[in-house]
C-alpha cells in the first residue's frame, strides 16, 4: 500500500505539472514559453548581482 501511495503521488505530481506547462502554452504561447526560459537562465536568482 505505500508502494503505490508513493507512486501515484509521483503520477499526480507529472501530471500536475503537465497540466500547468499546457495552461501556461495556450495563455502564453510557446514564443513565451522559450522567452521566460531564457530570462531565468540569465538571472541566476535573487541572490546573484545583475
Amino acid at each position: 500500500m505505500v508502494i503505490g501511495t508513493v507512486l501515484g503521488d509521483a503520477v499526480l505530481t507529472a501530471m500536475r505539472r503537465l497540466a500547468h506547462m499546457d495552461a501556461s502554452a495556450r495563455r502564453y504561447g510557446e514564443e513565451g514559453r522559450e522567452a521566460g526560459e531564457g530570462a531565468r537562465e540569465v538571472s541566476g536568482g535573487p541572490d546573484t548581482p545583475s
